[in-house]
């Protein structure tokens, strides 16, 4: 009985890990995605031609396509992160009902706000909302990524900073 306690929360931490891994990855995604609608508002806004070309609507239905599919990855994790919260005593570990708490009132906001607005075509509201989804995502990772001794959180957190400062330079920009 001990064995197969110790077996399934080693089992449960490796699933947090995954999700770690992937809401890491999928927030990279989510950053390329986003440059590239900053990059598509900076031509539309500097050629009046270029609206009108098909080239445009291309470009738009690209990052419309790209954003979906990133909606679609997150709507997968979710579930999985739920079934896990649901499997997991809150007292035993928060994080779970903590992530889950965060893509409620975080991430799935601006994941639809994102595609709404590339549909409309509002590329800088969906570019907004596309840095809020990474910032979310990036959360994510962190929270559920395995436990760190204070002084590797603290590099991290720097590292994290710094990484964050760019991103929004880069926007402003």
């Amino acid at each position: 009985e001990k064995l197969r306690n110790i077996c399934d929360g080693w089992l449960v931490q490796e699933d947090l890990r995954g999700l770690s891994i992937r809401f890491n990855r999928l927030a990279g995604t989510q950053r390329g995605n986003m440059q590239r609608t900053v990059d598509l508002y900076k031509k539309l806004s500097g050629s009046s031609s270029y609206r009108y070309r098909d080239e445009s609507k291309i470009d738009l239905r690209i990052q419309e396509l790209d954003q979906t599919g990133i909606n679609d990855e997150a709507a997968t994790l979710e579930k999985k992160l739920s079934e896990l919260s649901e499997k997991i005593d809150a007292t035993d570990d928060p994080r779970p009902k903590q992530a889950m708490e965060k893509v409620k009132v975080d991430l799935n906001p601006a994941l639809n706000g994102a595609l709404v607005d590339l549909k409309a075509n509002k590329l800088s509201s969906a570019a907004s909302n596309e840095l809020a989804a990474y910032n979310a995502m990036w959360d994510l990772a962190r929270l559920l990524a395995p436990k760190r001794d204070k002084e590797e959180v603290v590099r991290q957190a720097i590292r994290d900073i710094e990484k964050t400062i760019a991103d929004q330079e880069k926007v402003k920009g």
